[in-house]
């Protein structure tokens, strides 16, 4: 994880890095009022990510229709699927983050 949020940053310490991610992270979730205790936990020196209700992520979805509208048997239903891709772009991809190394080399 340390390799790819701060594979390209002049990082002096990564591992206080992440340890301050993950803090900011926490205290992200708790401004929605989510336990932050339930979702991210610390175990045998590695962070996990663990959510007790199904997580559908935007641009995994984009990357499945994509791929099934490879597969497409008919011009039509492959480009419903590339339409359906195509709603879930809503501007820049963690626009937020722009200037962040491993964030705009995921967006590109």
């Amino acid at each position: 994880m340390i390799a790819q949020l701060f594979e390209f940053d002049d990082v002096l310490n990564p591992n206080n890095n992440l340890k301050v991610s993950i803090s900011q992270l926490r205290s992200a979730l708790a401004d929605f009022h989510l336990p932050c205790d339930k979702y991210i936990h610390f175990k045998s020196g590695s962070y996990f990510w663990s959510c007790p209700f199904p997580l559908k992520l935007d641009t995994v979805l984009f990357e499945e229709l994509l791929q099934k509208a490879q597969k497409a048997s008919s011009d039509s239903e492959k480009k419903d699927l590339l339409y359906r891709a195509l709603a879930l772009y809503t501007g820049y991809f963690l626009s937020d983050l722009n200037g962040i190394d491993w964030a705009e080399k995921l967006s590109v």
